[in-house]
């Protein structure tokens, strides 16, 4: 890694950690731009080269565990990596809960409604679908995030690895009832 591409990580990274802090003491709907540049000690042209907006900080931040959720959609896929994140979203379930309610609920949706419709299109279950596949993937975002929503406020008791078979086959089962013609 050369020198720029470590200046590169090292702001990305300083940013993504402000946001994370800012996050948890403020809730997302108080975290502003302004704040994080000032927590990460950035500028404010430096932080506007990395990131567009504050829903650009927020989807580098989550958007890798949004994924994990989206592969929920497809059959092969072990449960595994849903149970570990289910787990880990149950030991930060104060944060998980603020962040599936309100703005950042609903960005967390789209984000995820985004990158399951990626998947329902290549697997070509959202070509011959009675829905176009935006809809059918909103359906099964909206799904998973009201059960995590859910389950992080005490609702209702499981472990997780029930969760996220539960995750897992809901999902299966409304792609697959989606693409049947």
């Amino acid at each position: 890694m050369n020198v720029a591409d470590r200046r590169v990580k090292r702001t990305r990274d300083a940013v993504l950690a402000a946001f994370a802090q800012l996050l948890m003491e403020n809730g997302y709907d108080r975290v502003t731009v302004a704040a994080v540049i000032a927590r990460a000690n950035v500028g404010r042209s430096t932080f506007y080269e990395h990131f567009e907006n504050k829903q650009h900080v927020f989807r580098a931040s989550f958007e890798p565990l949004l994924r994990i959720l989206a592969e929920a959609v497809e059959p092969r896929r072990g449960a595994s990596d849903v149970t570990a994140l289910v787990a880990h979203f149950w030991e930060q379930r104060h944060l998980v809960g603020a962040l599936l309610r309100g703005s950042a609920g609903a960005d967390a949706a789209a984000m995820l409604t985004e990158l399951i419709e990626e998947r329902l299109l290549r697997s070509k279950r959202g070509l011959k679908a009675r829905l176009p596949a935006t809809l059918a993937a909103a359906q099964i975002a909206g799904g998973q995030i009201e059960l995590l929503r859910r389950w992080a406020a005490g609702d209702g008791a499981c472990d997780p690895a029930a969760l996220a078979a539960a995750l897992c086959d809901g999902s299966v089962a409304t792609a697959r009832a989606h693409a049947a013609s």
